[in-house]
């Protein structure tokens, strides 16, 4: 799976899942999660790392769940496709 899928999972994650408010200008991938961006709340973190959990199949920890305000829509896709990846090997392995 591409940073692109990725991205545009994430974009109907917001958009249909979440049912958040939309920028006039749309999402991009430099759009922000947190501040000066989406503007999610602490509630709303929540249930969009549950809901990439859920996509996606693996656990964000407590403690990035939080970090995603940080972040932009494509830091969370690369971060996504790195877990992606990181499990791919992992289940290799065994």
């Amino acid at each position: 799976m591409t940073d692109r899928d990725v991205t545009e999972q994430i974009h109907q994650v917001i958009e249909d899942e979440l049912r958040w408010p939309i920028p006039e200008e749309g999402l991009t991938d430099a759009t922000r999660i947190g501040a000066d961006g989406l503007d999610l709340d602490s509630v709303m973190l929540i249930e969009l790392a549950v809901r990439l959990e859920q996509r996606f199949g693996f656990t964000i920890p407590d403690h990035e769940m939080f970090e995603l305000a940080e972040r932009s829509i494509g830091e969370v896709a690369g971060y996504v496709t790195a877990r992606l990846a990181t499990n791919s090997v992992a289940n290799q392995a065994t």
